[in-house]
């Protein structure tokens, strides 16, 4: 080419999403749940715990209350009330992630070379984080309901 200007590449053909496209944000929030609780379920106890006994005098600290569920309940204690989560948990996720792809499909017009625009990425975000609302407020106060269970008695 001789002084000319280069053309524009062509537009990428569309391609169109697939229900696999659509339930793959699902199954990703599946296994995050699931993940989230195992790794982080038994500092979420003694979070819940500590923010519960506040100055009580039950527990001088987080390693205190770990140390004392630990040495009066067993490890198996910093699960209490894990079931709610495994399913609340991994259903959020599901509902958040698989939400979003759907959302950021829906924006693309089920064209998944179409690329979306930063406010149009945020706009996805936030369809996403009202839906997972929805399931995440029940599942919260249940799970905190069941680690407030101790040994032995009840809950302050």
């Amino acid at each position: 080419m001789s002084g000319g200007v280069a053309p524009a590449p062509a537009p990428a053909p569309a391609q169109m999403a697939t229900t696999r496209d659509r339930m793959a944000g699902f199954g990703a929030g599946l296994a995050s749940g699931a993940t989230k609780l195992l790794v982080g379920h038994p500092f979420d106890t003694v979070k819940i715990r500590c923010q519960i006994e506040g100055g009580h005098g039950r527990f001088r600290g987080p390693l205190d209350c770990l140390a004392s569920t630990v040495r009066n309940e067993g490890a198996r204690a910093l699960y209490k009330g894990a079931s709610i989560p495994l399913v609340g948990w991994a259903a959020m996720d599901a509902v958040q992630l698989g939400s979003l792809s759907n959302y950021r499909l829906l924006l693309q017009g089920g064209n998944k070379n179409h690329e979306l625009s930063h406010f149009q990425h945020g706009l996805a975000g936030l369809g996403a984080g009202w839906t997972v609302a929805m399931v995440a407020s029940p599942v919260e106060i249940i799970k905190m309901r069941l680690q407030m269970q101790y040994a032995g008695g009840a809950a302050r």
